[in-house]
């Protein structure tokens, strides 16, 4: 038995508005964090009325600081090169975003928008990236009944905001000079710090620490350490050691230039 074109619109007609009557479509999303390096899922959930949904009607976007970054309608197109969808489980209502390896300029606001034929939907939702930071001591040389300064950078940190304090023991120091922090390649930030400190015979055994503050730790993070205890003329032979080292490679290098510039110069 065969349908005239008539019945066939008919036919058609009556799917679109069952499948309409059919959708009611919700969408959930939710705030992520995730730290430096991490793969996360950026979680966006659909609903209608009967699960699984026809791949036919079902298209989703996610959008980056308001940039197209993936779509799906059958077939994933993604211009993120680590940003990915898991087809499998769309028809289930599942439009979560795979950001994999995640960088410190992947944070900010994404959207996600389903579409269900005839229905739209679409929510923001703030992914917020996270490293934590890693101090190390850069200088604990110390010469006895000498005014001293002890340094360390802490680095690799995101968000900038940081709190770092000294110790002797359990007493917080207060002779203290915080850098201002500077920017890493990679987004994260490094800052120096230094206190300064006058040791003496009793401190010999004395433990000194950083303790840093940071919104990526769960707990403070401390590095403990003891002074070492020079003498004025080791001190002294270590400083013009590394001049002399500077000035030798200068030397080097700019007989180097110069020899290059000589050449092209008769070229």
């Amino acid at each position: 038995m065969t349908r005239t074109n008539g019945s066939w619109v008919v036919f058609y007609v009556v799917i679109f508005f069952f499948h309409q009557s059919d959708a009611m479509l919700g969408l959930d999303v939710h705030p992520s964090s995730a730290k430096l390096g991490a793969d996360i899922v950026i979680p966006c959930t659909f609903h209608v009325h009967t699960l699984p949904v026809n791949p036919d009607f079902l298209a989703i976007f996610w959008y980056f600081q308001g940039k197209e970054i993936l779509r799906y309608d059958t077939v994933v197109r993604t211009s993120h090169p680590r940003a990915s969808l898991d087809t499998t489980k769309a028809p289930d209502g599942n439009a979560s975003l795979l950001i994999s390896n995640v960088k410190i300029f992947d944070s900010g606001i994404y959207k996600c928008l389903v579409i269900y034929t005839p229905e739209k939907m679409e929510k923001e939702t703030i992914l917020d990236v996270y490293a934590p930071p890693k101090i190390i001591i850069t200088n604990n040389l110390v010469v006895k009944n000498t005014e001293s300064f002890i340094n360390c950078t802490v680095h690799g940190f995101y968000p900038i905001d940081i709190e770092i304090k000294w110790l002797r023991d359990k007493e917080v120091l207060e002779s203290f000079l915080h850098y201002t922090a500077e920017k890493n390649s990679d987004g994260t930030y490094s800052v120096k710090s230094a206190v300064r400190i006058l040791p003496k015979e009793e401190n010999v055994n004395h433990t000194y620490s950083i303790r840093v503050l940071h919104v990526s730790l769960q707990e403070p993070l401390q590095k403990d350490f003891q002074l070492v205890y020079g003498n004025t003329s080791k001190t002294l032979l270590i400083t013009i050691s590394i001049s002399v080292s500077v000035v030798i490679v200068i030397f080097i290098v700019s007989v180097f230039l110069m020899r290059i510039f000589r050449t092209r110069g008769i070229n």
